[in-house]
């Protein structure tokens, strides 16, 4: 049986201390999981016997503020209709057209509504280039935990 890859998110040195340094990295191994840190702090941690992909010359995709604000309509609007409360459209803020430039990119965030409003798409749209690569069965990142189609 092939292990279970988990992929975590290093942003600072308190993921590294929360992770990496406590009994967290050798619990997964114990338990049959790959564990590799995607580390964006300046220490090597190979050096310290972990596997890691190190980023390098870290930069937000031009896309990522259209991909964040179409997520967090489909969350909403996924969360208002599984449970049935309307306190998720309080959360739903109005996108404000002053100009030309506003009034396209609120249609581009509009349109990746419309054509990935489910479970499914909202978690391919979130996904980065990297994980793709790597095909990860867990991403763990700041306290978020995402976890692919098959449960772990």
């Amino acid at each position: 049986m092939r292990n279970k890859k988990i992929f975590i998110l290093l942003p600072d040195g308190i993921g590294l201390r929360n992770f990496a340094y406590t009994d967290f990295y050798k619990i997964g191994i114990d338990k049959g999981f790959d564990i590799v840190f995607w580390n964006n702090t300046p220490f090597e941690l190979t050096e310290s016997g972990f596997k890691e992909i190190k980023i390098q010359k870290a930069r937000v995709h031009p896309l990522t503020d259209f991909l964040k604000k179409a997520q967090v309509k489909i969350e909403l609007s996924q969360n208002s209709a599984e449970s049935k409360d309307p306190v998720y459209d309080t959360y739903r803020f109005q996108l404000t057209n002053r100009n030309l430039k506003s009034i396209l990119k609120n249609c581009y965030v509009n349109w990746l509504f419309f054509w990935n409003n489910s479970q499914k798409d909202c978690f391919e749209l979130g996904r980065e280039s990297q994980f793709r690569s790597e095909k990860p069965n867990c991403i763990l990142i700041v306290g978020i935990l995402y976890k692919r189609r098959n449960q772990i």
